[in-house]
């Protein structure tokens, strides 16, 4: 948890993110971070936030909340906030 979380935010990522690990002689490596991942019935956000007790809308709603509420920065440091 302690590296998807900072390979989240170091690579900026917003919101919410799946990272995906390999273990090889104890040695842990990142193979990728899917900033957009899958939302499907099949997928394993929705399966991950119903197994912490949350309901799919609710989720969504969240993330709606936290979009609109967001300060965006561009490339030049232009910053734009969505409310």
């Amino acid at each position: 948890k302690t590296l998807a979380v900072f390979a989240h935010r170091l690579l900026g990522l917003r919101h919410y993110s799946r990272s995906d690990f390999i273990l090889v002689k104890n040695k842990i490596y990142i193979l990728e971070l899917n900033s957009l991942p899958g939302l499907t019935k099949n997928s394993i956000i929705p399966k991950a936030i119903e197994e912490w007790g949350i309901s799919f809308p609710k989720f969504l709603d969240h993330l709606i909340d936290l979009a609109l509420n967001s300060v965006l920065v561009g490339p030049a440091g232009f910053r734009l906030s969505i409310q």
